[in-house]
């Protein structure tokens, strides 16, 4: 009955629980559906994130969740002329996801595709598979992407879900203030201080499919100024379906670390925090289409990639003043990965700077600098498959940005800045943005944007030789890397709207049009050759900047607390895509694509929970992947004060279903299939 009155009601939306801003973290007061408790006071208010805010009494502020990722400094959702969405931490615990990835299901206009059981293709606004290169991904600051192939390689990247503060989530570019990839959005996953996670938390979950997940957190005090937490966590995922076959795309990953914070807790409010961490962990592949040099060419074969790594990262801020603020970011980073082709040990150093200050005539002036190194020492295993030269090579990315943020008329803000950089692979980038935003009333904001972002080519692209499958048995495709590529390009407008009509119904709307150009693609190069003679058929190819491209779409979401204790939430999102010239032959890809999705969250009872979301995705011609509707259910129990309980339930309406059907290098698509899973959760 829950799931008719939801589909019902698919076009309207309420939801948002916070977590308490005690020491102590506690599951939410189930009959207290923000999950505040009862006792909120104004400055609670002012820590909510927009759901949350939806389902106060004072309608105003509805728009003051604070973010960060919008300026770089503190703002609010109300003052960010951009598609910002916060994800918080108890909408991934209804959620039931277990992955980060899964977790960005949740996000209006994110693309999230599972490929098989540890490889996921996420993107916004078009350029979605396996290496998406136009998105931004981050933790507390510290970058994701890859420098070697770009993209970010999301089974090596996990955490403990129960630790995340809050993910804010930029649809469209934000490359003004963190720089080049930040072209179709950015993704700032922001973890809790330990401050907020003290005392004891364990954590076990077994499945049919994601089969264990374990993990334990504890924290503790050193003085009056000082917390810490040390963590570790344990997961297993099983292969995914195969027809007429075994898939071997499990995937497996441990992780341990620790965060320390310190406080002034004075007039400067200094904030000191240190993180460390260290994970490994190994993923399946499967494929029947691994290049060989005889006939027939073709092989099945499973590999075992290996990952180890870890980083360091010191973050200092301050109050200057009443009017300023300081922040001094640097990370270390380790990653190890060993494939079917090559071993690739990277060293990447970080270092970040921002200052922001206020100046007359109403203006917020904020500047940063920044660094990034990346070193890789890079062997190749399967020397058929292709080779990197040079095989040893580090960069060097420099940066600065300046913004300001102008009050110039009453309720209008006018925003200007630009992020200048120079990296290694095309020099000097420029990405200038200029966004307007209007006040209507304390409920209504209107918002408009002209950005430009680019993305930088990558290793693979200028350094790699690499053999790539094709779909015209039994021509093999050898693609030549190019040094002199330039960066690709992209023009945005974007204009949204957001307002809280009522106490219980918020919603917004932002439409963007995107013309990109220079975009890096391979093409053929010479005619097939054969040679030596028992080789396979190769049509020889490589990068240039040739494709061009626009796409134009809507984004719209809204939330609707329908009682006290029923939320619900809904996104829809269209997107017209059109590119020319990025593949072989210069290919051209064109089309266009609905995503829906609708979540319930029902409070039964004081002790039991039941939550749903139900999506659909239309088909998708240039990934060869069919509509597919699916949902997803959790049931929450309550047993203690100290212990809750998760049953969920995950794509549920099929035994499997296909998200993506191209097979791009080694990887074959394969089918997830429906899941379940249970989690017993204690804290203490």
């Amino acid at each position: 009955m829950l799931i008719v009155r939801a589909a019902l009601l698919a076009l309207l939306l309420s939801f948002g629980i916070s977590e308490s801003g005690s020491g102590e973290e506690r599951p939410p007061t189930p009959l207290d559906t923000d999950g505040r408790g009862a006792d909120m006071d104004s400055e609670d208010i002012l820590d909510l994130d927009i759901d949350a805010l939806g389902q106060v009494d004072v309608v105003v502020e509805s728009f003051n969740v604070e973010v960060t990722s919008v300026t770089k400094t503190e703002s609010t959702v109300g003052r960010s002329p951009a598609a910002i969405f916060v994800v918080t931490n108890e909408m991934i615990r209804r959620s039931g996801a277990n992955s980060l990835p899964e977790v960005l299901r949740l996000v209006p206009g994110m693309q999230v595709v599972r490929l098989d059981a540890n490889k996921w293709a996420v993107s916004s606004r078009g350029f979605n598979g396996q290496f998406s290169n136009k998105l931004l991904v981050m933790i507390d600051g510290r970058s994701l992407y890859s420098s070697i192939y770009s993209g970010v390689e999301w089974a090596r990247h996990d955490t403990i879900l129960q630790d995340i503060d809050r993910i804010e989530v930029i649809r469209g570019p934000g490359a003004s203030v963190w720089g080049a990839n930040a072209v179709n959005g950015v993704i700032n996953i922001i973890t809790k201080d330990s401050a907020e996670t003290q005392g004891f938390l364990a954590s076990n979950g077994i499945g049919s499919e994601d089969q264990n997940i374990h993990a334990f957190r504890y924290g503790g005090t050193h003085g009056a100024n000082t917390t810490y937490r040390a963590y570790g966590k344990y997961s297993e995922r099983d292969e995914s379906y195969q027809p007429g076959g075994i898939a071997s795309d499990d995937w497996e990953m441990g992780l341990v670390g620790t965060r320390i914070d310190w406080d002034s807790h004075d007039q400067y409010q200094e904030h000191l925090s240190a993180q460390f961490e260290l994970k490994t962990g190994k993923t399946g592949d499967t494929t029947d289409r691994y290049p060989i040099p005889v006939f027939p060419y073709y092989q099945s074969r499973n590999d075992t990639t290996d990952f180890d790594g870890g980083f360091a990262m010191l973050r200092y801020s301050t109050i200057l003043s009443d009017e300023s603020t300081l922040d001094v970011r640097g990370s270390y980073e380790r990653r190890e990965s060993s494939t079917n082709f090559y071993y690739s040990p990277q060293d990447i150093v970080e270092l970040d700077l921002t200052h922001s200050f206020a100046a007359p005539h109403n203006q917020q002036w904020t500047w940063g600098l920044g660094y990034q190194m990346n070193s890789d020492n890079l062997s190749v295993h399967d020397p058929f498959l292709g080779n990197i030269t040079p095989g040893k090579r580090t960069t060097n990315l420099f940066s600065g940005f300046v913004q300001d943020e102008i009050d110039f008329a009453e309720d209008w803000t006018l925003l200007i800045g630009c992020k200048l950089q120079h990296n290694d692979y095309s020099g000097f980038e420029y990405q200038p943005t200029i966004r307007l935003l209007t006040e209507l009333s304390e409920t209504q904001v209107l918002w408009g944007a002209v950005s430009r972002a680019v993305r930088t080519p990558a290793r693979a692209e200028s350094d790699f030789q690499i053999r790539i499958p094709t779909d015209f048995y039994p021509l093999q495709l050898l693609v030549d890397g190019n040094p002199e590529l330039e960066s690709e390009d992209l023009l945005s407008w974007e204009v949204g709207y957001r307002a809280q009509p009522t106490e219980t119904f918020s919603w917004d709307i932002t439409g963007y049009y995107n013309l990109y150009s220079d975009l890096i693609a391979a093409d053929v190069s010479g005619t097939i050759f054969q040679s030596p003679p028992t080789s396979a058929p190769t049509l020889p190819a490589y990068f240039y900047n040739s494709g061009n491209g626009r796409s134009l779409g809507f984004e719209i979401y809204g939330k609707w607390q329908t009682t006290e204790n029923w939320n619900l939430a809904t996104g829809y999102t269209f997107l017209d895509f059109d590119s020319q010239n990025v593949g072989v032959g210069d290919a051209t890809f064109s089309y266009s694509r609905n995503l829906m999705f609708v979540q319930s969250f029902w409070n039964y009872s004081e002790n039991v929970q039941l939550d749903s979301t139900l999506r659909y995705v239309d088909n998708n011609v240039t990934e060869k992947a069919s509509a597919y509707i699916e949902m997803d259910i959790r049931l929450g129990l309550q047993l203690t004060r100290d212990c809750d309980f998760s049953l969920v339930g995950q794509n549920l309406l099929s035994p499997n279903h296909r998200e993506s059907g191209r097979q791009p290098l080694y990887v074959q698509r394969l089918e997830v299939e429906r899941g379940i899973y249970g989690q017993l959760t204690w804290r203490h």
